[in-house]
């Protein structure tokens, strides 16, 4: 009789522990319930946060792609111009359609190179500093001259918008090439760069839009 009242006991057992839902390390498992989660690392950004400071070297191939394209894009409102120049001082009919259209690209890629210099994520070396901040200045007046063409009505109009004064610009220019050892010859040194600027703008871009991804977003 002891066996059998035993054995009900156990089965007695067992069938609570099925109903209920529990197993004989019921202790365990309440203790593991209480456990906080394991929080997930914030990923980080596989490129520097900045600022970067530039080599010689890097500084140089840089500003290449601050002068390049614009040198190019400037030279083609001089050749629009010159097309169309004998016309105009011959009395006939000069278009000024070319010019215009020179100039809204010229002012496009003047743009990109100012906000290239404002980019914060670069340092440049110290020696070269100050020239580019006049060399910015001398884009800024460009700008100016470049928006009076491009809202010329006509090939008197735009011949007679007043061309900035190119000539400070053009000095730190060069004491910049001499500082990053870059030849004084801006159309050899350029062979290649046609595009640059746009490149470099569109590189700045993506990089600032992907640190941006990272930072931390203000809650709800």
């Amino acid at each position: 009789m002891r066996l059998a009242y035993e054995a009900a006991v156990a089965a007695g057992a067992v069938l609570v522990l099925l109903l209920t839902g529990c197993s004989a390390s019921t202790g365990n498992a309440e203790s593991g319930a209480g456990s906080k989660p394991t929080s997930t690392p914030k990923p980080t950004p596989t490129i520097e946060a900045g600022p970067v400071v530039l080599s010689k070297e890097q500084a140089a191939d840089r500003y290449l792609g601050l002068v390049c394209q614009r040198n190019a894009a400037n030279a083609r409102i001089g050749n629009a111009f010159d097309a169309q120049l004998g016309a105009f001082q011959s009395g006939g009919t000069a278009d000024v359609t070319d010019v215009k259209a020179a100039a809204v690209e010229a002012q496009r890629v003047n743009r990109l190179a100012i906000e290239l210099i404002d980019d914060e994520y670069f340092t440049w070396p110290d020696k070269v500093r100050p020239q580019l901040q006049i060399l910015r200045q001398s884009l800024m007046a460009f700008l100016s001259y470049e928006d009076g063409l491009v809202n010329s009505s006509d090939f008197a109009s735009a011949a007679s918008q007043q061309v900035p004064d190119a000539e400070a610009g053009a000095a730190a220019a060069q004491e910049i090439r001499y500082q990053l050892g870059l030849p004084a010859d801006t159309t050899a040194s350029c062979v290649g760069k046609e595009t640059y600027t746009d490149t470099l703008h569109a590189a700045m871009v993506e990089r600032n839009e992907y640190l941006a991804s990272f930072k931390d977003k203000p809650s709800k």
